[in-house]
């Protein structure tokens, strides 16, 4: 299957067609303008068919690179090329994969994921091979440490950078030919701003468009809390959350009630009130934190609201407080065992 990427990779202001193709000793790398003529420097030999494309600027230089993989024509040689825009390699380009002279081969066939994963602001790539790896690379080429991770069998499937958890930190996802999903819980922040092609053709909707739009997302503002300030134990209390996303983007909301539970709500409109209820079961001080979350991924600072729940004061009978008077001792005993 052939996987058609869009992107705008020349400074004309429209967008190209990135394709692989070929069957037979001509397997290139093809970038088409809107009107069906080639890109100046392309195509580019590739060597190996249905390869998956994907762009993203690596090298903050502005523009886009081009990213597949590859191998020698009808040899056991697998590569894996990154290309300026205009054809030209990148520096620390392509990546040789040694062959030992068993079937073991590193045939690159997935589609590249490209993003910051160890919060360094530099953008790395990661891919699947058909040798039971997958690849991390920064973006001169040179390996991020820890990797590649070895799995269960081939990895032709398209890997995703994302916050599958919702605690700000990376994952990294891919699925192997032996069945299992791996996940990957990396240490760096999420920042969505350093992801340049984060999952399989760009984006949640498969699109294959690389656009700066998502990008340049804005986050969500921090959510005004609203609400009871002090209440009793195991009585069910409301609270009103609402943000406003710069971009006008749906929004959801992660509360921490403070009280080690948590609460994720759908998406709404941005601005919109949203009733969330809660029940304290133990008495103390309570802090609500809740963020919010557009649709892009895209997380905000907390807001906070302080809730107090206070032990619930003993009423006693007048003839039981006349009888505590006659026994002061008692009564002071009885203190006591309610500060315990």
């Amino acid at each position: 299957m052939d996987i058609t990427t869009e992107s705008q990779i020349s400074s004309d202001g429209d967008i190209e067609i990135i394709i692989c193709s070929g069957f037979t000793q001509q397997r290139i790398i093809s970038a088409w303008h809107h009107d069906g003529t080639l890109v100046d420097g392309w195509p580019q030999e590739n060597g190996l068919p249905f390869v998956q494309p994907s762009v993203g600027d690596i090298d903050s230089d502005g523009d886009l690179e081009i990213l597949a993989g590859g191998t020698i024509p009808n040899k056991p040689y697998a590569r894996f090329y990154v290309w300026h825009h205009d054809g030209t390699m990148v520096d620390g380009w392509p990546i040789i994969f040694p062959w030992d002279g068993s079937e073991n081969v590193d045939y690159i066939y997935a589609q590249p994921v490209i993003g910051d994963i160890d919060g360094d602001a530099d953008v790395e790539i990661i891919v699947g091979s058909y040798n039971n790896k997958l690849y991390a690379w920064h973006h001169d080429g040179t390996m991020v440490d820890g990797w590649p991770k070895i799995i269960g069998d081939s990895v032709d499937s398209t890997a995703a950078i994302a916050d599958i958890d919702n605690d700000d930190l990376i994952e990294v996802v891919v699925a192997g030919d032996d069945g299992k999903i791996y996940v990957w819980d990396l240490d760096a922040i999420y920042n969505l701003s350093h992801m340049e092609w984060p999952m399989f053709q760009y984006d949640s909707h498969h699109t294959g468009l690389y656009t700066k739009d998502i990008v340049d997302n804005m986050p969500p503002d921090s959510p005004d809390i609203d609400g009871k300030t002090s209440g009793k134990v195991e009585v069910e209390y409301e609270y009103i959350f609402n943000a406003v996303d710069p971009d006008g983007d749906d929004v959801k909301f992660i509360i921490d009630w403070g009280d080690n539970t948590d609460e994720l709500t759908d998406f709404y409109d941005s601005g919109t009130d949203v009733m969330v209820k809660h029940t304290w079961s133990e008495e103390g001080d309570y802090t609500i934190r809740a963020k919010a979350q557009d649709i892009h991924g895209a997380t905000g600072p907390d807001g906070t609201l302080s809730v107090n729940i206070p032990r619930a004061r003993t009423v006693y009978h007048l003839s039981i407080l006349q009888f505590l008077e006659r026994f002061p001792l008692l009564e002071r005993l009885i203190s006591l065992i309610k500060v315990i």
